[in-house]
Order: C-alpha cells, then sequence, then structure tokens
C-alpha cells in the first residue's frame, strides 16, 4: 500500500467530507432544522464544539479512503466505488438516521429528505476515491 497516497486522498476526502457536509447540512438542511430550535445547539454552541465535528471528519475520510484501498479488486472502478459508497452509507450512515428518527421527534419528511441528501453525498465521495484510485483499480483488473 502507497502510504503516501493514502495520506493524500484521505486529506482530500476530508475537505470534501467536510464541505458536503456544510453544503447539507449548512445550508440545504439549515432551514428545515431552524423549525426545531429546541432540537439543536445554537451556532454559537455549536462553533465552541466545532472540532468534534472536524475530528469526526478526519476519522471518516481516513477511514473510509483506507477501508476502500483494502477492498480494492478486479472490478471496473466505477462500479466498484459505487458499491462500495452505497455499503459505507448503508452502514454508517442509514442507521443512525432511522434511529433517531425512532428516538427524536423528527419529521418523517425531514428524515427522508437527509438520507437521501446523505446517499448522493456518499456516492460523491464513492466516486471521488474511486477516480484517485482508478490507476490501482484498473491494474488489477
Amino acid at each position: 500500500m502507497n502510504t503516501r497516497k493514502l495520506v493524500w486522498t484521505s486529506a482530500v476526502m476530508f475537505v470534501l467530507t467536510y464541505g458536503l457536509g456544510f453544503l447539507v447540512h449548512g445550508i440545504i438542511l439549515k432551514s428545515d432544522y431552524a423549525q426545531f430550535p429546541n432540537m439543536m445547539r445554537t451556532d454559537a454552541e455549536m462553533m465552541k464544539r466545532m472540532y468534534w465535528i472536524v475530528l469526526a471528519n478526519v476519522f471518516f475520510a481516513v477511514a473510509f479512503v483506507w477501508i476502500y484501498v483494502q477492498g480494492l479488486k478486479q472490478a471496473a472502478w466505477v462500479g466498484q466505488c459505487l458499491r462500495y459508497a452505497v455499503a459505507v452509507f448503508a452502514v454508517a450512515q442509514l442507521p443512525g438516521y432511522m434511529i433517531e428518527h425512532a428516538v427524536a421527534p423528527w419529521p418523517a419528511p425531514l428524515t427522508i429528505k437527509t438520507i437521501c441528501l446523505e446517499l448522493v453525498r456518499m456516492l460523491i465521495l464513492g466516486v471521488v476515491v474511486g477516480l484517485l484510485y482508478r490507476k490501482e483499480a484498473e491494474a488489477k483488473a
């Protein structure tokens, strides 16, 4: 495994996952979240804890890339990265949003909207990591 490429790709994935997370939750869903002020921290309170979000995105980015690299196999890179993105979504995100909907009073339309946006986000991340490791995937094919 090329450690330098793993670190570089993890850095790219961190920027992308952080940016897409902000786009989804900080811009697209912001007005939806504003309807539930008692369920969310204020912006000032959240900013005091921003390091948690940064660390979560660092851990996710490194793990996302590392697991992808471990699973590279003889297959077309596009199909491989999309299957990977759907699998990660199904394991790491979908259950959390479903459980959160069951235990917190989030309305179903907002939960479904969030799930759909997160799936798109994950597919984008999958395609990017697939593109960055395309040569390695093609070498195995």
